[in-house]
């Protein structure tokens, strides 16, 4: 008997505590209002204020969510009461991410920031599809090698994609506005056999640990760089890809 009291005991100690615990909890609350954007007019009124939700229609709208001491923003285009097409959100100030909806699910690419660090996932109906992402990046960059030059279905083609897939996981910390500068220079050359030879000195100085600056604070290997012009790239191809 004396057990059994023990344990009543122990079992109401712990509901008072784990009451007291949940009552001192920051409250979670969520506002929801229009805000124009992505090409959208502002959703009228707030989400709360209509009983029918789909009168948010056509239009864009903000959620700004207050969790445990943290505040979410949400800021996407809604039709018929449910987040679909192009959308924001943020935990801030530590993560940012572009996202497609489709009746509230994630559906399309998610490009994400955390503390500086990008990443990107591919979601179906709001289940992360790796295959997915893995078939329309090939596909982009196949068609990226097509407008390089090289005709389809040949082995030089296949070499582009190898390279350009390398560049593409490697230079997700580096300057794509400059890889991009870099990947014209390639295209200018009318040798298939240049432009394979650019990009394997592009991937070659990402691979060295170069962010393809040619920024005056960089240094630059005279070497690499003189070996780089007489292959007949220029002087600003060739200082990108032989900085450190």
């Amino acid at each position: 008997m004396k057990k059994i009291c023990s344990y009543f005991l122990l079992l109401v100690f712990s509901f008072v505590f784990l009451t007291s615990c949940m009552s001192s909890r920051p409250d979670v609350s969520t506002t929801e209002k229009g805000l124009a954007g992505f090409g959208k007019e502002a959703c009228k009124g707030t989400f709360n204020e209509y009983p029918n939700n789909k009168d948010w229609h056509n239009c864009s709208g903000l959620s700004v969510t207050n969790l445990y001491g943290s505040e979410i923003i949400s800021h996407a285009v809604y039709m018929n009461g449910k987040r679909n097409g192009s959308g924001e959100w943020a935990a801030v100030p530590h993560q940012y991410c572009q996202r497609n909806y489709k009746d509230d699910k994630y559906h399309g690419w998610q490009i994400c920031k955390t503390n500086g660090v990008e990443t990107r996932e591919y979601f179906v109906n709001g289940v992360k599809s790796d295959a997915k992402a893995k078939q329309i990046q090939t596909a982009s960059i196949s068609k990226e090698c097509t407008d390089l030059g090289f005709s389809k279905g040949t082995e030089k083609h296949g070499e582009c994609i190898l390279k350009l897939r390398e560049i593409e996981a490697l230079n997700k910390s580096s300057n794509s506005q400059q890889t991009k500068v870099l990947i014209s220079d390639v295209k200018e050359k009318t040798s298939t056999a240049d432009k394979i030879i650019g990009l394997s000195m592009m991937l070659n100085a990402l691979n060295m640990g170069s962010n393809l600056t040619s920024q005056s604070s960089s240094k630059v290997d005279l070497i690499c760089h003189s070996d780089c012009t007489r292959k007949g790239y220029g002087y600003s191809f060739c200082s990108s890809v032989c900085s450190y």
